[in-house]
């Protein structure tokens, strides 16, 4: 495969050079988080903000990170340590942050098994009210109808007219309504408990599709996943196809503008929350993989003299038109739902990180051949998902063999430690309080932090000079930056970031569940697991001071803020035409062809 075009597919979730699929970014946060956090914050209001900080800042730091890993060919670990000692311990809060953040992301896979397994059945089993499971305010819409059609009268579950006058059934207020497949998913999927204080036993259902998960995961990565390199224009390009179906689909049903509405239209008093803005952020970050080394770890497999500026728009183009897409798909079935409910869209379903789960069920019950449809969305979301998966992993498997190089050689034992430490950890997402446990982790660990790990990024960039790192660019892509980039490096990003980390302390929100607080002990824990990765900045930071002891405070500050001499581009030989064109770039000739030695370090990785 030609590298552009290599470029271009790593990007897009598909197959990398050398073999490898890479995943720069996050497809299924696009189709789990972001349609709930876009309910959650009003709809337009979050999506105003979502890409607002997308241009500011998602933008500007995508380049930044794609060029840190390109110029050295290393890890998050390795880079910073190089380019800052004093912030040498910010590769290893990403890793850390990056592996609690696998271990509730596995758990979403676990649900796409489960309803993957389910919809092998003629007849959905979302569609209906369970006489088992579903509570006295299921409502069924198929149901509903088909009872009407009987000239029954239905509730939960239909009844002649007789037996419903003999019981004195009268209708069920549409503020107490719940969707069927509401139902379906709490009551029978996760089979929630009344609190995250009851938690009970593993459910051994969601513990085998979790297992399952775990174990495709390794069983890709440690054979290589250049193994299934032509299989990933499927798993990458099918995804968007039956995401556009869903979208045109969902536009059709009855009631569906009134959703769309919902989600294009802000609420401009809620621009004023502070937690809208930094959910808003760490989508961007996240699904952009900023702060999460992923774009370092896989930017560092290019050429030196890959031009990665096409790289980056592409990347942002594909994050906002997945993002809307996913949008309109949700939003159009919330608003048909909301119509066969009779009530408004932001209260038909109860918001948390089911709503994907809840929504797009009940859409693709209405389309024909609904078990086929059924079928093709669950594969979807495990191809995205496992996709992303994968990713997490090869950047935490890095970051290991970065710091202990003698792990490389037993890579595949790496991998399957990282899976077996997710499993056990995930077990607990697998109890009755499971869901809790998703929305207390995602809220802290994929919130603030990612914000943070940015906003340390920036600092070490100003410290090294952001004219320097221009020209570190320009080394390899013969383009300087432009003023915009180095406004948003300068001001923009430092401010912004620093800005929301500060207000989301001050303006502390609890994390909430079906807006209820959850229990003081459980914010306490989200803080610890927050705050765990982060304090290794300053740890690293303590043990570099301590080791430096003996010299003066002034050699303490130059030695702990400027790059080490192994902080150089991937090999010798790049290093000595990196170092003639800061000496005097205006001295090559722009008409000559640029000519680079080839990357080595890319292939001594694979």
């Amino acid at each position: 495969m030609e590298q552009p075009l290599g470029i271009l597919l790593i990007l897009l979730g598909l197959c990398y050079r050398f073999g490898r699929c890479k995943k720069f970014v996050n497809g299924l946060f696009y189709l789990w988080r972001f349609p709930y956090l876009a309910y959650l914050f009003g709809g337009g209001s979050f999506l105003l903000a979502y890409f607002i900080i997308l241009v500011l800042m998602g933008i500007p730091m995508i380049l930044l990170e794609i060029a840190l890993g390109q110029y050295t060919g290393t890890g998050p670990v390795k880079i910073f340590q190089r380019l800052s000692p004093f912030f040498g311990g910010l590769g290893y809060a990403i890793i850390a942050n990056q592996f609690l953040i696998c271990t509730y992301y596995a758990m979403i896979l676990a649900w796409a098994f489960f309803y993957l397994f389910a919809s092998f059945t003629n007849d959905l089993p979302w569609t209906h009210c369970g006489s088992t499971y579903s509570g006295p305010f299921c409502h069924s819409t198929n149901d509903a109808i088909n009872c009407w059609k009987l000239g029954g009268v239905y509730q939960a579950r239909c009844y002649s007219p007789m037996l419903a006058q003999q019981m004195n059934l009268s209708p069920i207020p549409p503020s107490l309504k719940t969707t069927s497949s509401e139902e379906y998913f709490n009551r029978y999927v996760l089979r929630i408990s009344e609190s995250i204080s009851n938690p009970e036993s593993p459910d051994w259902r969601l513990a085998l599709c979790l297992l399952l998960a775990w174990i495709v995961a390794f069983l890709c990565i440690s054979k290589g996943v250049h193994s299934i390199g032509k299989a990933v224009w499927v798993t990458t390009i099918f995804p968007f196809v039956i995401l556009i179906i869903l979208t045109i689909h969902g536009g059709t049903l009855d009631n569906a503008v009134s959703g769309i509405w919902h989600f294009i239209t802000p609420n401009w008093k809620r621009l004023l929350s502070v937690k809208l803005w930094v959910q808003a952020a760490s989508q961007v970050f996240f699904s952009l993989s900023v702060g999460g080394g992923g774009l370092i770890t896989y930017s560092s497999y290019n050429t030196f003299r890959h031009n990665f500026y096409f790289d980056g728009i592409i990347i942002s183009l594909f994050n906002g038109i997945t993002s809307l897409l996913a949008g309109f798909a949700v939003f159009s079935a919330l608003g048909f739902m909301a119509g066969q409910m009779g009530v408004s869209v932001g209260s038909i379903v109860k918001e948390g990180p089911g709503l994907t789960f809840i929504a797009y069920p009940d859409a693709i019950s209405r389309m024909p051949v609904p078990t086929l449809w059924a079928i093709l969305f669950n594969f979807m979301i495990l191809c995205l998902g496992l996709d992303t998966l994968f990713a997490i992993i090869e950047t935490i498997a890095t970051g290991i063999c970065d710091h202990w190089p003698k792990f490389t050689k037993r890579r595949v034992w790496v991998i399957m430690a990282i899976c077996c430490a997710g499993f056990a950890v995930g077990l607990l997402y697998t109890t009755r309080a499971g869901i809790y446990w998703v929305q207390l982790v995602d809220d802290f660990v994929a919130g603030w932090p990612l914000i943070f790990f940015g906003f340390c990024e920036i600092v070490i960039i100003l410290l090294y000079g952001v004219n320097k790192f221009s020209d570190l660019i320009y080394s390899m892509t013969g383009h300087h930056v432009n003023w915009i980039y180095k406004t948003a490096w300068w001001s923009v990003i430092p401010l912004c970031t620093l800005g929301l980390i500060v207000a989301d302390w001050i303006y502390y929100e609890p994390t909430k569940y079906n807006g209820v607080r959850l229990p003081l002990w459980t914010q306490v824990i989200g803080w610890m697991l927050a705050l765990g990765p982060v304090m290794l900045i300053p740890l690293h930071a303590a043990y570099e001071i301590y080791n430096n002891r003996k010299l003066s405070f002034c050699a303490i500050l130059k030695t702990l803020f400027t790059p080490t001499s192994r902080f150089q581009p991937q090999s010798a030989s790049v290093e000595v035409l990196y170092s003639q064109i800061l000496v005097s770039p205006e001295s090559i000739n722009p008409l000559l062809p640029r000519i680079y030695p080839a990357d080595v370090h890319a292939e001594s990785r694979v």
